[in-house]
């Protein structure tokens, strides 16, 4: 049986994360990187920490590399805003990104994972639980019972949505942040490290403390305007 093979769109820690869940999987093989906007110094051959993975060329020339190559893509962006954005690009050149899990992931065989999301080893996902595309989920990061999060979100380690608990498009989770059961974040909504969420959150603030409460005049992107 053949390999699948991918194309890393990103750059950073968050590339080299996913090159290395790709290398784990003997199913699957890295035929190379595009940097998430503009050159990259992490993909240089000099660096070794991407071995003999090559950089391919620019975003300008994803479409043609794609087909060049047989491959799909796999997103390695760390920020939500980022990966909004990728997966409008994506749309636009009707390429769909690649949906990545490690085997070390705990997920309930009834939750619904869309296209694009990576989840790494130590993640959580338990029943009846609703991802979007797109999304990342770092190690030991976790999805409640029945709770549900749209496109483009992103757990940080030890971040937690709890059961039942509704997330919209966007939504960044620092580090060590659960959304409780129950809760609302809306679209674009940035928790900071550490915060804990105990109401409804409105879209594109910026939220920290325990309890998290917004930040005084701060907003984050329209994720209808990405």
């Amino acid at each position: 049986m053949s390999s699948s093979r991918h194309i890393i769109l990103g750059n950073g820690s968050e590339l080299r994360r996913v090159l290395s869940l790709i290398e784990a999987d003997p199913n699957r093989e890295c035929v190379g990187c595009i940097p998430w906007k503009g050159s990259d110094p992490a993909l240089e051959l000099a660096d070794s920490g991407l071995g003999v993975h090559l950089w391919l060329g620019l975003i300008d020339h994803l479409e043609e590399l794609v087909a060049t190559h047989r491959s799909t893509v796999v997103l390695g962006i760390a920020a939500a805003s980022d990966r909004w954005q990728a997966l409008s690009l994506l749309a636009s050149l009707s390429i769909k990104p690649e949906t990545v899990i490690s085997v070390g992931a705990m997920i309930d065989p009834g939750s619904s994972i869309g296209e694009g999301t990576v989840i790494h080893s130590g993640v959580i996902i338990e029943r009846d639980v609703s991802i979007g595309r797109g999304g990342l989920f770092l190690p030991g990061s976790r999805m409640g019972v029945g709770s549900r999060c749209g496109d483009a979100v992103v757990l940080d380690s030890g971040s937690q949505i709890e059961d039942m608990a509704r997330v919209g498009d966007e939504v960044h989770l620092g580090s060590r942040s659960s959304i409780l059961a129950d809760r609302i974040v809306g679209p674009a909504a940035l928790i900071l490290p550490g915060s804990i969420v105990t109401t409804d959150i409105e879209a594109g603030v910026i939220v920290s403390g325990m309890p998290a409460e917004v930040r005084p005049g701060s907003v984050t992107n329209d994720p209808q305007e990405s």
